[in-house]
């Protein structure tokens, strides 16, 4: 369930590369949003009150691959993928869009066939790192939280 949970939160709070023509070099500004990221590390917490009564760090699995591609033109895709047998096997695909208030951090995302809508706010941005989170109440994976938050750390694929 939290697997499911956390491909659906990644998958709404998405991120991705600008829309280039084949012979156009792509320039990325500072700072900029779009462009293609893939996970390093998620990070869960879950709280009663004010108190963290579960959390956890997860690194991304060797073997495994979650990107998040935001366009320029406010669509977004991000894709899981598998190694098996030395071949990467996409299990998991999402495609919706977005927005993004730079001055306030917030990014917005739809997930139109799949129904979903989640706010994230954008913790860094650089031109190599991204952390987004996303807070959940009520909680989705802790019956016993009253509040649950998910921060996702991701590079820029170059």
């Amino acid at each position: 369930m939290k697997k499911i949970t956390c491909l659906f939160l990644l998958a709404v709070c998405a991120i991705s590369l600008l829309n280039c023509s084949k012979n156009k070099k792509e320039i990325l500004q500072p700072g900029q949003l779009t462009g293609l990221w893939s996970q390093t590390s998620f990070n869960y917490k879950a709280y009663k009150a004010a108190t963290i009564i579960e959390e956890y760090t997860n690194q991304t699995e060797t073997g495994k691959q979650i990107t998040i591609h935001f366009f320029n033109d406010g669509r977004f895709e991000t894709y899981e993928r598998s190694l098996q047998d030395g071949v990467w096997e996409v299990t998991e695909h999402v495609e919706g869009t977005y927005t993004y208030d730079a001055d306030a951090g917030v990014l917005v995302m739809d997930d139109k066939a799949g129904g979903a809508h989640a706010t994230a706010t954008v913790l860094t941005l650089s031109d190599q790192q991204l952390t987004f989170f996303q807070a959940a109440a009520p909680p989705l994976d802790n019956a016993e939280a009253d509040k649950e938050v998910f921060t996702f750390y991701f590079n820029r694929v170059p």
